[in-house]
Parts: structure tokens; sequence; C-alpha cells
């Protein structure tokens, strides 16, 4: 059997694999400086860039992931923080199935601002399955954020919290898995109705 007589083969899994999977709408949203680029980087791509990078406007990133045997690509959106780009990352919002709100542990007022974008998702958005990141926990003594408090402002809001490092990856993996199986759940309960 030659190579060639195994590409129709191929072709033909490729294009069922990408018939089978389900495409999910994740917007990453937070103030400026707390991380949500460098999150992103270190879940698609497991890297850190060694210099801190400021989006401007909004940037994209995809990945393909398999949760419970079914395949997922994700579309997620970063928003800039800063005030003169949040009326472009409004139009991130539309047809969001997710969305990860991120504050930096080290800053007060980056915590302070997550009730802002929660509220920008409100006016604009209805059923998303939201995650609240506490980013930069690997500077932990220098923690101006108390985890079992913003533990308490998440359990209240029914968002999946978890501490995070885009320096070390932890917390990563399990926010955006927990995110993403969160909205399957509420859609599959959707489809049932």
């Amino acid at each position: 059997m030659c190579c060639e007589d195994n590409k129709p083969k191929i072709k033909e899994q490729q294009l069922q694999l990408k018939q089978e999977q389900k495409n999910i709408k994740i917007v990453v949203l937070g103030d400026s400086g707390v991380g949500k680029t460098s999150l992103i980087q270190k879940f698609c791509f497991d890297t850190l860039s060694e210099k801190e990078q400021t989006t401007l406007g909004v940037a994209y990133q995809s990945a393909q992931i398999v949760i419970k045997g079914q395949v997922l690509k994700l579309h997620i959106w970063d928003t800039a923080g800063g005030e003169r780009y949040r009326s472009l990352a409004q139009l991130c919002y539309r047809d969001a199935n997710a969305a990860i709100l991120v504050y930096n542990i080290t800053n007060q007022k980056s915590f302070e601002q997550i009730y802002y974008w929660e509220q920008e998702l409100f006016e604009r958005c209805t059923k998303l399955s939201i995650g609240l990141a506490g980013n930069k926990c690997d500077l932990n003594e220098e923690r101006s954020v108390q985890k079992d408090y913003a533990q308490k402002y998440a359990n209240q809001h029914d968002f999946s919290f978890y501490e995070t490092s885009a320096k070390t990856g932890e917390g990563i993996q399990i926010l955006f898995t927990d995110v993403i199986q969160k909205y399957l759940g509420q859609y599959q309960q959707k489809q049932q109705q």
C-alpha cells in the first residue's frame, strides 16, 4: 500500500473531525497590566514572553482541545484593559459563550474593577459561563487581594475561581477547562429543554 492510498482516508478523517468539533468563543477581560495576554499565551502555547506585552485594542488566539472525548475549537479574544479601548472590547462580547475576568492579586484596584467588567458583560450577554482569575499568584508575598475574599465574591456570582500564574502555569489549564465544562453543561441543558 502506497502513502498516496492513505490520503483520501486521512482527508476524510480530518473533515469528520472538523464537522464534529464545537466552537466556543471566550472573551478575556480585566484592567491593563493584569496579565490577560500572558495567561492566554501560556494556555495556548505553554510559553511566556520575556517582556511584558500590551494588547492594543483586541487580539485573537485559537486553540483546539478535547474534553470528555469532544473536540472543541476555542476562539479566545484578548481585550485591552485601557479605558480608551473599552468601546472596542465591547465588539468582542457578541456571541460569547464564556468569559474570564482577570485581576492581579498584588493590585487591589484591579480586583475592584472586576465589578465593572462583570457589568459590561451582563449588559451585552446572557447565559455566560464565567471564570475569575486571580493572576500573578507567584507574587504571593506582594499580595493585596486575599484569596478567601475573591473566592467569596466568585461564589456569590456563581463564577469559577482559580488563582493563576502565567509565569509558572499554575491554575491556568484547570481554569479554562472548568469554564468550558460549565458552558458545555449549560449548553446541554438548554438543548434538552
